[in-house]
């Protein structure tokens, strides 16, 4: 009795009824999740009040899916993409009992998802509906295995990865119009994501010590950016008001960089890639990843040796520390 591993993430857990029949589950997560889901049911039972087959039969996606929306993610970074691939789930799954959710079902799904988008759209929507599935059963809406367990999935194709180079950079700030140019130096000399840029205050800039302070970022973790001479006087030279440093709607910024995009004949680019160029330069000109890494706020070097192909010269210096092993 109790909770036991079974393979990589997957842990087996055994239990007993009111009625001292033996019950077995196997949950996919940590085994932290296995623990809450086990204790979970052991307080249903203890209370009186653990129908597991009642509640197997009864609970629609709809239900288990608009639980977790309120409970689990409502509040979460990205809340707003995954409450409308909840709402798509729910145009398909919403009316059927969670009992009647096959893997047949869900793979019917993924496969007609992945013909219509990509295979990193379907994962998504895949990722959702598992954990819908895996928070019902521990919150005892759904007494079964996780039908998501067996699905097949495609492999997603390489990130896209996009930059400008140095001659593209130097015509872009050139020609871009003052309401924006500050946010583009801010991004091109940073490498700090739009919603980081757009959410700044003064609070988060030390003029003093030239240093951004970024509170709350997509990793969930804070970090510090030092600015270069050039930033420093770009922030000097804005008005000091209250509230945030750029006061403009992504919405407009978006018009503006894509209509200057056009004049300048650049293509196939996004702002994001701002992101990509400012890190792939760094890295050409001999930037040390590991820096990179901090001044990114990458949760994973991963992440960040996508951009290792691009410094040939630098992995070259290294290993001549191989060389000299043997000499």
């Amino acid at each position: 009795m109790g909770v036991k591993p079974i393979g990589k993430d997957t842990y087996l857990i055994d239990y007993r009824d009111g009625e001292g029949d033996r019950h077995r589950k196997i949950i996919r997560g940590s085994k932290t999740f296995a623990k809450e889901v086990l204790n979970k049911i052991q307080t249903k039972i203890s209370e009186g009040i653990y129908f597991p087959d009642r509640v197997k039969q009864n609970t629609t996606f709809k239900e288990a899916a608009e639980k977790y929306w309120s409970l689990h993610c409502c509040t979460t970074k990205g809340a707003a993409k995954t409450k409308y691939i909840i709402n798509e789930l729910i145009k398909i799954f919403g009316n059927k009992r969670l009992n009647d959710i096959k893997t047949f079902d869900i793979q019917t799904f993924y496969n007609r998802k992945v013909q219509k988008t990509t295979p990193s759209t379907a994962n998504r929507n895949f990722s959702v509906m598992r954990a819908i599935f895996n928070r019902a059963i521990a919150w005892d809406m759904f007494n079964g295995i996780n039908p998501c367990n067996k699905v097949a999935r495609k492999r997603e194709n390489p990130a896209r990865m996009t930059f400008l180079t140095k001659e593209q950079i130097k015509m872009l700030l050139k020609n871009a119009p003052s309401n924006i140019k500050p946010i583009l130096k801010c991004a091109l000399m940073t490498g700090m994501r739009r919603g980081e840029i757009l959410n700044l205050t003064w609070n988060d800039i030390d003029l003093v010590n030239g240093i951004i302070y970024i509170r709350d970022s997509k990793s969930g973790k804070s970090r510090q950016i030092p600015m270069i001479p050039e930033l420093i006087e770009t922030f000097q030279n804005l008005p000091k008001k209250k509230g945030k440093v750029f006061d403009i709607k992504i919405e407009c910024l978006r018009k503006r960089f894509n209509k200057l995009l056009n004049s300048l004949n650049i293509t196939n680019f996004r702002w994001h890639d701002l992101r990509h160029t400012m890190a792939s330069q760094f890295v050409m000109n001999n930037g040390d990843l590991v820096v990179l890494k901090e001044l990114l706020g990458h949760s994973s070097m991963n992440l960040t040796l996508r951009y290792s192909h691009l410094a040939p010269e630098h992995i070259k210096k290294e290993t001549q520390v191989i060389s000299s092993i043997f000499h």
